[in-house]
């Protein structure tokens, strides 16, 4: 899935990690082409593989206002994981 937009995008993560494992949860933004659109991969970081649910938020500031996609993420994590496709998509 690709995001449409005319400016920055950020990009916020958050959840919980299963047991007590450490994980890095934080926020990047990305700048897209006017009209442009970019993958968004996400990371996480933890110290060891452990289980992980939560959402990926989209937000944007658009003409009309500030929009946001929420995307579920659940999986192992432990090393490099991005989002899935929205449904639908």
């Amino acid at each position: 899935m690709a995001i449409t937009n005319h400016g920055a995008v950020q990009v916020q993560v958050t959840g919980s990690t299963v047991g007590t494992n450490s994980i890095n949860l934080g926020m990047t933004e990305f700048t897209f082409p006017p009209g442009g659109t970019q993958a968004v991969p996400i990371y996480f970081n933890c110290n060891r593989t452990t289980s992980f649910t939560g959402t990926v938020r989209f937000s944007a500031a658009t003409r009309g206002g500030d929009s946001a996609i929420d995307i579920p993420v659940t999986g192992t994590v432990g090393f490099p994981l991005t989002k899935p496709k929205a449904p639908g998509s």
